[in-house]
């Protein structure tokens, strides 16, 4: 699973406390505060990071979510199901394109 804070641009993300713009997420279970294998989510610096903290970021930074995986995203910030109808704003999916780190061939016509 990937998951990435988005801030809107380099800049507010610094102001934040964050390297980057776009910051990785990590997702696990291996954690104290991890149960019933919800998982947990952790940020750069390995600090938990909760829907609190999403909602500030979203609110006071313009932050969201970009993950592979929203339902593993929702339960590890502690969201049951029908709680918040609509996180569209909080919790978008990866663009595959910006996660791609793979090498592109040149296909080109003979």
């Amino acid at each position: 699973m990937k998951t990435y804070l988005m801030f809107p641009n380099q800049r507010t993300a610094r102001e934040f406390g964050y390297t980057r713009q776009r910051t990785p997420i990590t997702w696990t279970t291996d954690h104290p505060l991890s149960s019933e294998d919800l998982g947990i989510l952790l940020d750069e610096y390995r600090n938990p990071f909760d829907w609190y903290h999403l909602r500030l970021l979203h609110h006071r930074a313009g932050a969201y979510l970009e993950t592979s995986n929203h339902i593993a995203v929702r339960r590890a910030l502690g969201l049951l199901a029908g709680e918040h109808h609509d996180l569209s704003d909080y919790i978008k999916p990866l663009d595959q394109m910006k996660s791609d780190t793979s090498p592109r061939i040149d296909q080109r016509r003979p």
